[in-house]
């Protein structure tokens, strides 16, 4: 199925999605979107979906992979749906650094097909830094074997302003982790909803080294934050509390 248009502006490294509903089988060597360059901006209009179909192949998929920076802006959706593997799955794999201006971007995983191996099921994976200002973002990362992760980067900073995300790991594996850094998260005047669920390892909706919460932020429900630094800074009605 594909309906719809894409443009692309090679001025401004703007890819403009609009009303397209793309599905295809998944592929060994193909992605529904690569990106090759240094960055990428996303722009949305209109409803849009991306969708890898999979019963459970035997190879790692992916739906959207970068090789740089990518940006999502705009004032539509997408969604983003990838099959099931017996291999690592990702929704969207980004080298670079993530970002999201606006729209409102889908991202579901199907569980993973495997027995036993160290396989990822991880809906949105970032190389460097992750800044969400606008729009909303829902990620649910299905079943893994090592790790399901919903929104994950391992060594940059995460920083939400102005924006609502959902996030939710699954089970079946060692770790579930709704939202993952091992550095600084600073949240501001955002709406969070995490979510991680049952498994034999660590399960934590937030892992990071420093969080700072300003003005107000809304968690409906979580398991656990695991903080390294053990620092909360909270700031709400020009009130800061600080637990250590």
């Amino acid at each position: 199925e594909n309906a719809g248009t894409v443009s692309f502006d090679p001025d401004g490294n703007v890819l403009t999605l609009k009303g397209l509903n793309l599905s295809k089988s998944a592929s060994r060597y193909y992605n529904l979107l690569t990106v090759n360059r240094d960055s990428i901006t996303v722009r949305l209009e209109g409803e849009n979906s991306l969708t890898t179909v999979s019963t459970g192949v035997s190879y790692a998929i992916q739906t959207i992979k970068t090789s740089g920076n990518l940006t999502f802006d705009g004032t539509g959706s997408l969604l983003v749906e990838t099959g099931k593997s017996k291999k690592d799955i990702y929704g969207i794999k980004c080298e670079g650094s993530f970002a999201q201006k606006g729209g409102n971007v889908i991202v579901k995983n199907s569980d993973s097909t495997a027995t036993k191996g160290l396989y990822n099921n991880q809906a949105v994976y970032v190389s460097g830094a992750i800044d969400l200002t606008g729009g909303k973002l829902t990620a649910e990362a299905g079943k893994g074997i090592q790790l399901s992760a919903a929104l994950m980067t391992t060594s940059a900073d995460i920083n939400i302003t102005d924006a609502t995300a959902v996030l939710v790991s699954g089970a079946g594996g060692s770790d579930s982790y709704a939202l993952y850094t091992n550095e600084n998260i600073t949240v501001t005047n955002s709406k969070l909803d995490l979510s991680s669920a049952d498994v034999s390892g660590n399960s934590y909706a937030m892992q990071t080294g420093i969080i700072l919460w300003h003005v107000f932020c809304f968690f409906r429900k979580w398991k656990c934050v695991y903080n390294t630094c053990f620092l909360f800074i909270i700031h709400i009605a020009h009130r800061i509390f600080c637990i250590y």
